[in-house]
């Protein structure tokens, strides 16, 4: 089944994020622009806040990488 797409603004960026609805209830989260950044939620309110979390903690572990020269920038 697809899912809907959604855009969050966060960080002055704004992300667009796939809520897939899950076979055994909830919601799959996945954001195109930053792989490897999924997550899941209950309700589409709860999977939305949670793209949010997994969005920031994402963008924050790439500033680290950056700020620490483990990706060059």
């Amino acid at each position: 089944m697809f899912g809907n797409f959604f855009y969050l603004y966060i960080m002055q960026r704004t992300y667009r994020v796939l809520l897939t609805p899950e076979a055994e209830g909830g919601f799959s989260v996945s954001v195109p622009a930053l792989p490897g950044c999924f997550t899941q939620g209950e309700t589409i309110e709860e999977a939305m806040e949670m793209a949010k979390e997994a969005i920031r903690l994402y963008v924050e572990s790439l500033q680290l990488d950056v700020e620490t020269g483990l990706i060059k920038y």
